[in-house]
């Protein structure tokens, strides 16, 4: 009996020293995408994720670190190849963790990201895989606001195109607005990005 329960004793401390170590390094990854040491963070990320092979989130983190920057590249040439490993490590992250909202509105944001890089190529191609995986990201989780304004924020990047009225696009936001107000994340590791998108673009539909 006593053997039994020093073993227990034994796995729950390694547990929870694996779970401070890797807090801890997610903390510091945190500290470097808040300091715009993104490269950095992208290592460290690669490297928690190896040390977690069955945790989604490293390998997501690291995705969306290497996606957001090419929104705002001012020197293309290396575009496409960020956008291949936030594939890769998007990839890992649905392998980790099946049906996972989250996941679907980052495989819809790098599609978004190459669109933008090169409307010409990938407008026709991946503009309705895109819209398909935010509808497949609402589907599993109506809650989650990212798939909500992402959806429409595609959708209104069409209506700008052929000049349509944006008012109505407009106005579905100022509703998600609501959802990412009310949204409570898992941990403080989860999603909690897009309200910051969203209230600029609000700010310009008048």
């Amino acid at each position: 009996m006593k053997t039994l329960f020093l073993l227990a004793f034994l796995s729950l401390s390694t547990l929870i020293h694996s779970q401070s170590k890797f807090e801890q390094a997610m903390d510091q990854a945190q500290v470097l995408v808040n300091e715009g040491k993104l490269n950095e963070a992208a290592n460290l990320y690669e490297r928690i994720s190896k040390a977690e092979p069955d945790n989604w989130l490293p390998a997501y983190h690291l995705a969306l670190v290497k996606t957001w920057p090419t929104f705002m590249a001012e020197d293309k040439s290396s575009v496409l190849a960020e956008l291949e490993i936030a594939e890769e490590y998007a990839d890992i992250a649905d392998m980790n963790s099946p049906n996972n909202s989250e996941v679907y509105v980052l495989k819809a944001l790098i599609n978004v990201a190459k669109i933008v890089y090169d409307p010409a190529t990938y407008g026709m191609t991946l503009s309705a895989t895109a819209t398909e995986q935010y509808q497949k990201a609402i589907t599993l989780d109506k809650t989650n606001p990212r798939a909500q304004s992402g959806l429409i924020e595609m959708e209104m990047g069409t209506a700008r195109y052929f000049n349509q009225d944006l008012i109505p696009y407009c106005d579905r936001l100022k509703k998600v607005l609501k959802l990412y107000e009310s949204f409570k994340p898992a941990s403080k590791y989860h999603p909690t990005w897009g309200k910051e998108s969203v209230e600029e673009t609000i700010s310009t539909c008048n």
